[in-house]
């Protein structure tokens, strides 16, 4: 029987070579946040600051879909997201600044109030909480968002009450 591949059969035309491509950011936009300059100032500092499951969670989106926001695949079409952004922002369950330890206080006029700024604020969520910790942040609508330190947190948010007499 003779070989399938004789010794002195010609040999195959050379490949041309291939182009080198840099393939190192190749999930990721180039400039991610810089593709929709319609989007907020402060809806992309969230995205930017936020993890993928807050994002998903707060936007009410798929994991997948947040994940390609966040790395700057932002839809054909941003008005869902630019809505549900809307929405967020007005429940005021965004916070606007840096987290704070308060301590929940009893006050002469209300049950639990939290001291911030020399102001103090409650809400429904803090009845029963008197002396225990939580973190407070200021939102965009002027409220407080409170946030307990227990597993699983619960986000409350506070109103002002009034300004605070004697109080340190």
């Amino acid at each position: 029987m003779a070989p399938k591949y004789p010794a002195n059969a010609p040999q195959a035309p050379a490949k041309p070579p291939k182009h080198a491509v840099d393939t190192r950011a190749a999930g990721a936009a180039s400039k991610p946040f810089a593709g929709l300059s319609c989007l907020p100032p402060d809806l992309r500092a969230f995205l930017r600051n936020r993890s993928v499951t807050e994002i998903a969670d707060l936007l009410r989106l798929g994991k997948g879909t947040a994940s390609r926001i966040k790395r700057g695949i932002y839809p054909h079409a941003p008005n869902k997201l630019l809505k549900r952004w809307e929405a967020v922002r007005a429940a005021g369950t965004v916070p606007v600044g840096t987290w704070a330890l308060r301590r929940v206080m009893a006050d002469a006029t209300v049950h639990e109030a939290v001291l911030w700024r020399g102001m103090l604020y409650s809400g429904a969520g803090l009845l029963g909480m008197r002396g225990r910790q939580i973190a407070v942040a200021p939102t965009a609508d002027g409220g407080l968002l409170a946030q307990t330190l227990d597993l699983p947190p619960q986000r409350l948010p506070l109103t002002l009450v009034g300004e605070a007499e004697g109080t340190a």
